[in-house]
């Protein structure tokens, strides 16, 4: 694509958008969206996850692609192994054309929620995914690289000592938690944090793995349903720079660090 081509990610009847969810457990925030938009399918990499349950009793077709016994079956049994997990998605990339066609749906974005694995260029280059991540991905240091990464990041803002967090909606890219920022939800305020905790590593772990629950419902939820309620209605567009990097339009606008809710 060239750089400044700008298109609109979904551009149909708002309630006719075509969301699956990818989920590794619980899958909240799924649920959430689900009631203002019927999600079309789910894929879980987990044989054993949570939300099984509940996409079954809401009759929404789901794709298991258990990854463990994917690598099992594999030339190479390292979960780490990303030749290998490219191989997985793009497995999982036509199970979901094949469920497609027979369910009569299309795609038009894909939700992360609470989806555990690293996705690859299989998924990603083919369709628009959305995760949430929790932290602020619009809080940098001094080298304009973003503080809060990775699995732990609710726990690194809290030794940083954070006084409250806030949920990131962002495009996925190749490389973790990198890729554009579209919405970030309210500040939750850091309530209970004592001398204590902090200076304790094994308290600070437990105070942080509390937190992150309470942001699943206050901060991601709002964040992921406020991210669709945008697509859904046309307001956000993508388009790549001169270094082919992925940017976020809303109504014609380029903001970096996205939609604010407060």
């Amino acid at each position: 694509m060239q750089a400044h081509e700008q298109h609109a990610i979904y551009s149909g009847k708002p309630e006719d958008i075509g969301i699956v969810a990818f989920f590794s457990g619980g899958a909240s925030s799924a649920k959430a969206i689900h009631e203002r938009w019927p999600l079309k399918a789910g894929y879980t990499d987990n044989s054993k996850a949570g939300a099984l349950g509940w996409f079954e009793s809401h009759e929404i077709p789901v794709i298991v692609n258990d990854m463990e016994k994917f690598y099992a079956n594999s030339d190479q049994p390292n979960l780490k192994d990303m030749d290998t997990r490219r191989l997985f998605d793009r497995a999982g990339t036509l199970l979901l054309d094949d469920l497609m066609e027979v369910e009569r749906f299309k795609t038009d974005i894909i939700i992360a929620s609470g989806y555990m694995k690293k996705l690859t260029a299989p998924v990603i280059k083919r369709f628009p995914v959305f995760n949430v991540h929790p932290a602020d991905l619009a809080s940098t240091d001094e080298h304009g690289s973003r503080k809060y990464t990775g699995d732990r990041a609710v726990l690194k803002a809290l030794r940083a000592g954070e006084n409250e967090t806030r949920s990131t909606i962002h495009l996925m890219s190749e490389e973790p938690d990198q890729g554009p920022i579209l919405v970030r939800s309210k500040a939750l305020p850091v309530e209970g944090m004592t001398e204590e905790i902090f200076n304790h590593e094994s308290s600070l772990e437990a105070f942080a793995a509390a937190h992150q629950e309470k942001m699943k419902r206050l901060c991601d939820v709002p964040a992921f349903v406020k991210a669709v309620e945008l697509i859904s209605e046309g307001h956000v567009s993508l388009d790549y720079d001169k270094q082919q990097r992925a940017r976020l339009w809303i109504d014609n606008h380029w903001n970096r660090n996205g939609y604010a809710m407060g």
